[in-house]
């Protein structure tokens, strides 16, 4: 994975992003049938997307502290 240099305003909004995103996504799979678990782009992007949150939550705990 590329190492892209974030100001820590940008990883924030970042986080706050993919959070809610991920919740949105989470909540519309919940009541709609619309997640197709057999597309592998599909679940290719739901595991990209989550190894990013993975990053940016290190790189902010790092910053916090």
């Amino acid at each position: 994975m590329a190492n892209l240099e974030l100001s820590t305003n940008e990883l924030l909004m970042l986080k706050a992003l993919l959070e809610g995103d991920i919740e949105q996504t989470s909540w519309s799979a919940a009541y709609t049938s619309d997640v197709d678990y057999d597309d592998v782009d599909t679940m290719q992007y739901y595991l990209d997307r989550a190894t990013v949150l993975v990053k940016v939550r290190e790189k902010c705990c790092n910053i916090a502290t």
